[in-house]
């Protein structure tokens, strides 16, 4: 990689994708996260960030804490 990916371009990247997309194995579709960027952005981030810096997908995470954060937006909803 000739460069860091930052958090603005991780950020740009997911609300660029069509609301009916899920860019994550978890089946949820980019207008959950973008609608939730401000529970689940940092969470996200750190995620994309960690697999360009070691090549590990952070999907173990993915389930437990998107059903955590789905009862969160529900609550707020």
């Amino acid at each position: 990689m000739v460069r860091q990916v930052t958090q603005e371009e991780v950020k740009a990247v997911m609300f660029s994708i069509g609301e009916n997309k899920a860019p994550g194995p978890d089946g949820y579709t980019s207008a959950f996260f973008k609608r939730s960027w401000d529970i689940v952005g940092d969470e996200v981030t750190a995620a994309v960030l960690q697999f360009f810096e070691n090549g590990v997908p952070a999907w173990t995470w993915s389930w437990r804490h998107s059903w955590s954060i789905f009862h969160v937006y529900s609550a707020r909803a």
